[in-house]
């Protein structure tokens, strides 16, 4: 719930887009495919894992023109870190919540993808991904978020 609650908080305000929840799933087996993407390790004292955001092409644009007050036709090298900042808004409204939950989540920095329907593999292989689609004016977003506990410590 923190991450969906972000990425509507985070989309309305930088963007001035609702975007429209489509729909919530636990994904196994197949890997997140986008054609941009970023991916963030998550990190607390007691978990490990990974959050993960992918857009279409047609969604991204949409996305970065909202925000730019541009009209990029294209995925350029100038606009590509949007999306990284973009997982960053999310990441570190979902942190807030989750932290006054408790939760220890440490700050990481976003690594982006642009390549067509590339995938993206988690960091916490083996553990539940659990995953939202939402529908934009324009194309989709899909967020996705995966960790485990780090057991027993020394």
């Amino acid at each position: 719930v923190p991450f969906v609650e972000a990425t509507i908080a985070v989309l309305e305000t930088l963007a001035n887009t609702k975007p429209e929840r489509d729909k919530v799933f636990v994904r196994s087996g197949e890997h997140l495919i986008g054609d941009i993407s970023a991916i963030m390790a998550l990190s607390s004292d007691k978990y490990t894992g990974s959050m993960a955001i992918a857009f279409d092409e047609a969604g991204f644009l949409h996305i970065v023109n909202s925000m730019l007050g541009e009209n990029h036709e294209t995925v350029s090298d100038d606009i590509q870190d949007a999306c990284g900042e973009i997982a960053n808004q999310i990441f570190g409204h979902s942190k807030r919540i989750l932290n006054k939950m408790g939760h220890s989540i440490q700050q990481a920095i976003p690594t982006v993808i642009y390549a067509k329907s590339h995938a993206i593999r988690h960091m916490a292989k083996g553990a539940p991904c659990f995953a939202v689609r939402f529908k934009l004016p324009k194309g989709i977003l899909t967020v996705e978020v995966t960790f485990k506990d780090k057991g027993p410590s020394s």
